[in-house]
């Protein structure tokens, strides 16, 4: 039961935090006033869910942190990595309605217009959201439906990163054009808040946690072969492991 309420408290933070651009947008920019017409409509709701999408985005890089109290909140590890893959693909389901809702606001009356929200040109900032995009939908599409050894897959999700970044330049090179503003009043905080968190927790993950986390060191004592598995017998070198029964960890021979 207490695990059960701390994992509820967890999917409330989650949230909540996501629901954070939302209140910002109808408190501090147009508000219900963009849903006057067709047009505005569909542009105010790909604004809204593009910016739930990156906050979400930036979360997942902070739950693959490995930190001890978010695994104590979700019940371990394999757990958090659950909630993990969960919001990566809300996050891409929400990334991916700003274009397709910029798409259908000029439909039929501009498809040539429509038609530059989807295809590579000259503009550099249209140009990198559509790699970050084909970036995300390829390396989610690789965790979801493909099989591959697990360093392997390590090694594509690390991308992840790269397209965090892009995204990141999308943003603000294209509010950088117009008024940084004109979503709503503090935009720019907001979003240099939302990549500082995702790109500190990715930078962490990357290059620190493995400096940080001190290993326990073990020696091999014994191995038995039955069949198709193998049982190891382990004895801590210095001060044994902390665990609880059913606990997940990473061992590395």
């Amino acid at each position: 039961m207490k695990n059960t309420t701390k994992t509820f408290l967890g999917w409330t933070v989650i949230l909540l935090v996501s629901l954070i651009p939302v209140f910002l947008w109808f408190k501090f920019g147009a508000g219900v006033e963009e849903f006057v017409d067709y047009g505005s409509s569909v542009h105010s709701l790909g604004e809204i869910f593009g910016l739930i999408g990156m906050t979400l985005f930036a979360l997942t890089f902070v739950l693959s942190t490995r930190i001890k109290s978010i695994e104590e909140i979700f019940g371990g590890l394999d757990k958090v990595y659950i909630v993990h893959g969960i919001l990566g693909g809300v996050a891409l389901i929400l990334i991916l309605f700003p274009p397709i809702f910029l798409v259908l606001r000029f439909i039929p009356q501009n498809i040539p217009l429509a038609a530059d929200y989807l295809l590579l040109s000259q503009h550099l900032p249209t140009n990198l959201g559509i790699f970050a995009l084909l970036g995300l939908i390829i390396l989610v599409y690789i965790t979801l439906f493909t099989k591959m050894k697990y360093h392997r897959w390590k090694f594509t999700h690390e991308f992840l990163g790269l397209v965090f970044l892009l995204a990141v330049f999308h943003i603000f090179l294209v509010r950088g054009e117009v008024s940084g503003d004109n979503i709503f009043s503090g935009y720019l905080i907001y979003a240099s808040a939302v990549s500082f968190i995702g790109l500190s927790a990715f930078s962490y993950s990357l290059f620190l946690k493995n400096r940080m986390i001190r290993n326990a060191v073990y020696t091999i004592k014994k191995i038995e072969k039955n069949k198709d598995t193998f049982l190891i017998e382990l004895i801590p070198e210095h001060k044994p492991l902390r665990y609880q029964a059913g606990q997940f960890v990473f061992i590395r021979f």
